[in-house]
């Protein structure tokens, strides 16, 4: 997964933690393609059952930051059960 991604100039920014076949992908990433290719690049680890994208975009001329669909949908169900 390393090897993968860390050839590519903006994987400083993203972090990769493995446990037990689960993949959490974190940091920031200023292009939501690179978000995409994080991803596939996990999908294809042999031995990778689930990846989970806890990325952050942050759109570079305005400074707003966008998390992934994943922890949109985690905030949401926080807040309906509030």
């Amino acid at each position: 997964m390393l090897d993968a991604i860390g050839k590519q100039p903006w994987a400083a920014q993203v972090e990769v933690a493995v446990k037990g076949g689960i993949v959490e992908l974190s940091g920031v990433i200023l292009d939501d393609h690179e978000r995409a290719a994080c991803i596939v690049a996990a999908e294809n680890v042999s031995g990778v059952k689930e990846v989970h994208d806890h990325l952050v975009w942050v759109e570079p001329m305005s400074g707003v930051a966008f998390p992934s669909a994943e922890d949109q949908a985690r905030q949401s169900e926080r807040t309906a059960v509030k």
